[in-house]
């Protein structure tokens, strides 16, 4: 099962790094964004976010996690007027 998690989550990531090299190409978000740690670093925070929600706090509304993890990508990607 560990070389199927595997497999699955690099494919994911690579999903993730491949929408964020297109935002970089685009001048949609910062040039100098390191997209491939930038797109694990996406991917773990959803996958912790969804983990907690689901076990813990199943009660939120999911509206109120994509606001909240959308709020949270916005700072990790920025935009090419972001002040870093």
């Amino acid at each position: 099962w560990y070389a199927t998690v595997r497999q699955i989550r690099t494919e994911a990531i690579g999903v993730i790094t491949g929408q964020l090299d297109a935002m970089v190409e685009r001048g949609l978000t910062r040039p100098d964004l390191d997209t491939a740690l930038a797109g694990s670093a996406l991917f773990g925070m959803v996958v912790t976010v969804a983990l907690d929600w689901r076990t813990l706090q199943p009660e939120r509304p999911v509206e109120e996690i994509h606001t909240t993890l959308a709020h949270l990508a916005d700072g990790l990607i920025g935009s090419p007027a972001s002040p870093r």
